[in-house]
């Protein structure tokens, strides 16, 4: 399985009563599974059955935060996330015991890919600092 993921992040420190947070986060995860049932062989040496099942994700995401202090013992605040977030899978068998030739592609294919737009967070806060 192969994954990459990177985060970026801007955090203000203004000298005023507003601050915020803003960035983009990115996910992609691959892997790809095989599997042979080696015997019994037919007669001409290949396997009884091959599966292959790939599956890939990606994530997409952004997100906002702004916070206000208009005095010290009050802070509103207030954050939004969005996200992408899609699925690629597969099934594939092949062999002999599947009512294939070896050499044949995707005998049996099932295949799924969803992609889903969300936001999944937002919230507005007020606390008091003692």
């Amino acid at each position: 399985m192969t994954t990459f993921t990177q985060e970026v992040r801007f955090e203000s420190s203004f000298s005023g009563p507003v601050q915020m947070i803003a960035g983009g986060y990115y996910n992609h995860g691959k892997s790809h599974t095989i599997q042979a049932e080696v015997l019994p062989y037919d007669a001409t040496g290949a396997p009884a059955f091959t599966e292959d099942v790939p599956h890939s994700s990606n994530e997409v995401a952004e997100f906002g935060d702004l916070t206000y202090t208009p005095i010290a013992a009050v802070e509103l605040s207030a954050g939004i996330r969005g996200a992408t977030l899609g699925f690629k899978h597969a099934y594939v068998a092949d062999g002999w015991i599947n009512g294939v030739e070896y050499e044949s592609q995707s005998h049996f294919l099932l295949a799924n890919d969803c992609t889903q737009r969300k936001y999944i967070h937002s919230d507005l806060l007020s606390s008091g600092n003692n």
